[in-house]
């Protein structure tokens, strides 16, 4: 019986950087492709947290404009997938397999009311002094909190962790699925957005819980 398979890769399984992981999405695309050579249809979804991390990280020089974090997680998303993509692709294609690839960059709706925004738990980023923490948050109004690392009394900014009541790219994967088999790579959109009063959404730097 042929089936629709959801396939989930773990951020932290996908490398410490580019060329890590294209190794190792490389291994990953054979397994994938033998259940697409079986007849299945594949969706594939990943985690991005150390990605987030290190885009971030790269931008984290007083001589370049700061990249707010939905943009990280677009681009998290976009480089992922390009991998993934191609990889898969090109296994497909060594086997003489004929079928569509495509990469699609998502987004989750949280609640604004989510009580996680009121405590930033998920750390994030590079380790700092107690005494450069303090002045990151003066100046910033980032929260700073205690987190292990190298040395003592090290700390890390922190990000909100909510629920995702929803996920507005879910209408228009259905859409491309159906009328053209997609095989599709998504990423699991921390860009969380929530709704407001004039219907508008607007990119906020949390994580959604995945349960």
């Amino acid at each position: 019986m042929k089936k629709r398979i959801v396939v989930a890769l773990g951020g932290n399984a996908l490398g410490n950087n580019a060329e890590e992981q294209r190794e190792l999405v490389r291994q990953t695309a054979v397994p994938i492709v033998d259940l697409i050579a079986e007849g299945h249809e594949l969706v594939l979804a990943h985690g991005n947290g150390p990605q987030v991390g290190m885009i971030n990280l790269a931008f984290d020089n007083p001589n370049v404009p700061p990249m707010p974090f939905p943009e990280c997680g677009a681009m998290s998303q976009g480089y992922i997938g390009y991998h993934l993509q191609n990889a898969i692709r090109e296994e497909l294609l060594s086997r003489g397999l004929n079928h569509p690839v495509a990469t699609i960059v998502t987004q989750v709706v949280v609640d604004i009311e989510d009580p996680a925004f009121q405590n930033p738990t998920k750390p994030i980023g590079s380790f700092y002094s107690e005494e450069k923490a303090k002045e990151i948050a003066k100046e910033t109004g980032f929260v700073m909190k205690e987190d292990s690392g190298p040395g003592r009394h090290h700390r890390r900014r922190r990000g909100y962790s909510c629920d995702p009541p929803g996920h507005p790219s879910g209408r228009c994967r259905g859409r491309d699925r159906q009328g053209f088999r997609l095989r599709g790579l998504s990423g699991d959109g921390r860009r969380g957005l929530p709704d407001h009063p004039d219907g508008g959404r607007k990119g906020r730097f949390e994580f959604w819980q995945e349960r």
